[in-house]
C-alpha cells in the first residue's frame, strides 16, 4: 500500500503566533477558508501533474521530491474531501495552524486519509 505524503507549509516561526483554538468564529472561519485556498493550489499542481510547483508549498523541497520519486503515479487524480478542520495552538515555542483532515482515492485506486497542515508564514498563509 503507497504511503501518502503529509505536506507540511511552513516558514520562519511569527515572533507572535496566533491561536487559532480561542480565536472568533469568523477568524475560523477565515483562516480555514485561507488553508482551502491552498489546499486547492496543491490539488491544481497535481492534478497537473506539476510536482515542482507542488512541492513549493511543503516545508522541504527536498523531502517532497523524495516522497514523490518512484512514487508519481499515487498522486489523486482528483481533489480530496475535506472531512474535518481542527485548529492546532502554538505552544513550546512551535507555530499553530489550520489541519484539513481530507480523505479521497490516490492514482492507484487506493482509499485514504490524511491530514494537510497549514501555518501562517507572515506572507499569508
Amino acid at each position: 500500500m503507497p504511503t501518502a505524503a503529509v505536506l507540511l507549509l511552513s516558514a520562519a516561526c511569527q515572533a507572535k503566533p496566533t491561536d487559532l483554538t480561542t480565536a472568533s468564529a469568523q477568524e475560523q472561519t477565515a483562516a480555514a477558508n485561507a488553508a482551502c485556498a491552498v489546499l486547492d493550489q496543491v490539488v491544481q499542481a497535481a492534478s497537473e501533474r506539476d510536482f515542482d510547483a507542488l512541492c513549493t508549498h511543503a516545508s522541504s523541497l527536498g523531502i517532497c521530491r523524495f516522497q514523490l520519486q518512484g512514487n508519481e503515479a499515487t498522486v489523486p487524480a482528483t481533489a480530496p474531501t475535506v472531512d474535518c478542520v481542527k485548529f492546532v495552538a502554538p505552544r513550546d515555542g512551535r507555530v499553530g495552524g489550520v489541519v484539513l483532515v481530507v480523505s479521497g482515492v490516490d492514482g492507484a485506486g487506493s482509499a485514504y486519509r490524511s491530514e494537510f497542515f497549514v501555518i501562517d508564514t507572515g506572507n499569508g498563509v
